[in-house]
């Protein structure tokens, strides 16, 4: 599905359609362990939606140094950072063994930011509010987010508060 590399170069996610992320250290290659999200976390109606029926495609993914943490962007303009769970001294999908759930840490939307331009507040369904790229920093606390309303948004990786945003021009 996709595979994103964390700001050091050695973290390194491979997300897989039925949810599984596989944490790889990709200086070694070896693989570090591997989580279960909910498969609703890759694809499914927006709880904040669900009546308009939006649905939700990942378009961005980010991994936290040491696979610590792991962020995912949506088409509706959320953004869901996932905390994993440590390693443990089995070997990762051993047969029988049931995989560790990585736990939701926050969940935050575009649209609830205050919009750049008034008269053109975005809808979830229309183009300029999808999540084009998700980047953390070096200590994994802050999440950089691009979105396709032209703005870069810096967000505390921890608390899910947004502490800048940056705005685009509309023809950028």
């Amino acid at each position: 599905l996709a595979r994103e590399l964390g700001p050091d170069g050695k973290d390194l996610a491979v997300w897989q359609r039925n949810g599984e992320v596989e944490l790889w250290d990709s200086t070694a290659l070896i693989r570090r362990r591997v989580v279960q999200l909910e498969t609703n976390f890759l694809q499914g109606v927006s709880a904040t939606e669900s009546s308009g029926g939006v649905l939700q495609d990942v378009w961005a993914y980010a991994v936290a140094p040491g696979g610590g943490a792991l962020a995912m962007g949506y088409n509706t303009g959320t953004i869901r950072v996932f905390e994993t769970p440590p390693a443990t001294a089995s070997p990762p999908g051993e047969a029988g063994q049931s995989l560790p759930s990585a736990t939701l840490r926050w969940t935050r939307s575009i649209l609830d930011s205050p919009p750049q331009w008034p008269s053109e507040q975005p809808k979830p369904d229309e183009i300029g509010t999808r999540i084009n790229k998700l980047a953390f920093s070096h200590d994994g606390r802050v999440l950089v987010s691009t979105s396709e309303d032209h703005t870069v948004r810096v967000w505390d990786a921890i608390t899910g508060h947004q502490r800048f945003q940056f705005a685009g021009q509309p023809r950028w």
